[in-house]
């Protein structure tokens, strides 16, 4: 079975997303969105070609992948990926990247 791993980033961005989920929606849509975001990311080790080319300026090609509301940053592992950040939809990226 093909691996994603998560940069330290992309951990405490998923524990963002838990926390303020169960404060508006509660414990249930939390632990559902968390897993679909887990499925999105075990479907992206599986197939990295899923996302779209995102490049910052002086670093290597990232790609990306919209899921829900948030925005799913990665690199090709080969085999694997490894998820560098899930950031809102409407965040500066490259601020944050």
């Amino acid at each position: 079975m093909v691996k994603y791993r998560l940069s330290q980033a992309a951990e405490a961005d998923i524990a963002a997303i838990a926390d303020y989920t169960i404060h508006k929606f509660g414990l249930r849509q939390a632990r559902k969105y968390r897993d679909g975001l887990m499925d999105a990311f075990e479907q992206l080790a599986t197939n990295p070609s899923l996302g779209r080319i995102f490049l910052l300026q002086g670093q290597k090609e990232l790609k990306s992948f919209r899921y829900e509301s948030h925005v799913i940053f990665y690199t090709n592992t080969g085999p694997g990926i490894l998820v560098l950040r899930v950031l809102g939809g409407m965040m500066d990226f490259k601020r944050h990247l």
